[in-house]
């Protein structure tokens, strides 16, 4: 599960818009890459199953993780 930081009930955000820019650019690359559905891919709100702890492989740190996390997890689908 990944939370989003752009789904809001008010509609409103409190983001600057280049880094609101840079996430959603970041997000529409990883949807092309791994075909999946993620509207905040650099969110950092996320809760994975002990399955999912055990079977990923991750190697990036710092931010690049939050990536290397969805495109491995589509290759296992």
């Amino acid at each position: 599960m990944i939370g989003s930081r752009f789904v809001d009930v008010s509609g409103h955000m409190e983001m600057p818009f280049y880094r609101r820019f840079g996430a959603k650019l970041i997000t529409r690359l990883v949807n092309g890459s791994a075909k999946n559905g993620v509207r905040d891919s650099q969110s950092g709100f996320r809760a994975y199953s002990r399955e999912a702890l055990e079977r990923l492989n991750v190697n990036e740190a710092g931010m690049g993780a939050s990536v290397e996390i969805l495109l491995d997890a589509a290759s296992m689908i």
